[in-house]
């Protein structure tokens, strides 16, 4: 359901993939970049009030934690750009 929501906000030019568990990445590049904190603070709420919505959600809260990490052209490696996204978290 987050996936489906996650990509839904985001849009079709933002990869996004599981990475673990509950974890999940965004890779967002451009103008998608620049307005990172609005997009996942969407993401967020949409997720939040679909959860709401739901009829099993027993009054259940949810919630989504954001790291994000933003590089300009000396772009790290995958492994050390999400290191940071998650120091961040």
């Amino acid at each position: 359901m987050f996936a489906e929501i996650a990509q839904g906000v985001l849009g079709p030019d933002v990869m996004l993939a599981r990475i673990g568990g509950e974890e999940f990445a965004a890779l967002l590049s451009g103008d998608d970049a620049r307005h990172a904190r609005a997009r996942g603070e969407a993401v967020a709420k949409c997720f939040a009030e679909a959860v709401q919505r739901r009829n099993d959600s027993a009054g259940i809260l949810a919630t989504v934690s954001i790291g994000m990490a933003q590089f300009g052209a000396a772009v790290p490696s995958l492994a050390d750009a999400l290191a940071l996204a998650d120091k961040a978290l």
